[in-house]
């Protein structure tokens, strides 16, 4: 995929090399992250995308995951 194709403030999953991965896009920063929920075993790229804390929030419960530091960040 190409830059231009990923929309602002949102994530989509990419499979790199059998690995699902949270592609986010916010503003001119893109960030990966695996796209499972450790908690819930769901995808990521499902859940909202907060630009302004930097954190995708999971679908199921809630729980926020930082993909600038790759890891959970509340819930």
């Amino acid at each position: 995929f190409k830059f231009d194709d990923l929309v602002d403030g949102s994530a989509v999953c990419h499979n790199v090399d059998g690995v699902a991965v949270a592609i986010v896009r916010i503003g001119y920063d893109v960030h990966a992250i695996d796209d499972l929920c450790s908690h819930a075993n769901v995808s990521l790229s499902g859940g909202d995308v907060w630009p302004g804390a930097c954190t995708l929030e999971c679908p199921k419960h809630g729980s926020a995951f930082s993909p600038q530091k790759r890891k959970k960040s509340w819930g």
